[in-house]
């Protein structure tokens, strides 16, 4: 899997999944880690410590609603300019040669 932010908070919902399917009272977390989580996912113990702690269905979401205002609004200037309509910093650019 490729590194984007994206994908490792995909991956660290994965574990944290995984990790209250496996959990019932009495289990501790360090047994949990070496008999269930290594063996599936490869990560080290602090990993886990870190992935079980991290927010990422919260910063997943974010995450998601920033890359739509980002595509919002890169369609709205690909608009802009497909319809002529010159601002300031695409006037600057075709004028920057004389």
């Amino acid at each position: 899997m490729a590194y984007t932010p994206e994908n490792k908070y995909k991956r660290i919902l994965e574990v944290q999944k995984y990790f209250k399917e496996c959990y019932t009272p009495g289990m501790t977390i360090e047994w949990i880690y070496k008999n269930k989580i290594k063996e599936k996912y490869h990560i080290s113990r602090r990993a886990f410590m870190n992935y079980i702690n991290v927010p990422a269905e919260r910063l997943l979401k974010e995450l998601k609603n920033e890359s739509a205002k980002n595509k919002a609004a890169f369609k709205q200037i690909s608009m802009d300019f497909d319809n002529g309509v010159a601002t300031e910093s695409n006037t600057a650019n075709t004028h920057s040669g004389l």
